[in-house]
């Protein structure tokens, strides 16, 4: 009867634990697919946020890109507008000259612009006297730029062209 019910309890802690067994590794394997599944979906997360980045990337180079070539085009737009106010301001005092006029006392075409006042903020710095920064292309002025061209063995005459410019701008950075 010993053996009987020793075989009896062997066979029921068998089943027992053969049926935790089986429960067990039914959870795990569960377990193990959703961990596998949310690894995959994180990998596909990582993986856009990885596109969008490249995306973003690309599209603020395109944007310095664009913006870097109309401060250009600006830049060569307002130079353009100054070569000619000079040459307008040249011109017309050499006109009044023709005439007869002093043009010393004679006032020529003034052109009022933020770039003139930045040619004699970097003609004050530069140490020629333009005198009153006022953004007009007076005589004094334009005598400045003509002492600057000397100084600098540029062209002599008056206007603010790019050999001119390119080297009074300098002058700017410094004050």
């Amino acid at each position: 009867m010993k053996i009987l019910t020793g075989v009896v309890l062997l066979a029921l802690v068998l089943v027992f634990s053969g049926c935790a067994t089986m429960k067990s590794s039914v959870s795990s394997k569960s377990l193990q697919d959703e961990v596998d599944r949310l690894e995959q979906e994180n990998e596909m997360l990582a993986m856009q946020r990885d596109a969008y980045k490249v995306s973003i990337e690309r599209l603020s180079q395109e944007t310095k890109t664009k913006l870097e070539d109309l401060q250009n085009s600006l830049a060569q737009e307002k130079q353009k507008t100054m070569e000619l106010e000079t040459k307008i301001a040249t011109l017309s005092s050499e006109l009044q000259s023709f005439k007869g006029i002093d043009t010393t006392k004679a006032k020529p075409a003034i052109v009022t612009d933020d770039f003139t006042k930045k040619v004699q903020l970097a003609l004050y710095t530069a140490g020629f006297d333009p005198g009153k920064i006022d953004g007009k292309m007076g005589t004094q002025t334009i005598q400045a730029i003509k002492n600057f061209q000397e100084a600098n063995g540029l062209k002599v005459d008056g206007i603010v062209g790019k050999e001119t410019w390119d080297i009074l701008q300098k002058y700017l950075e410094m004050k």
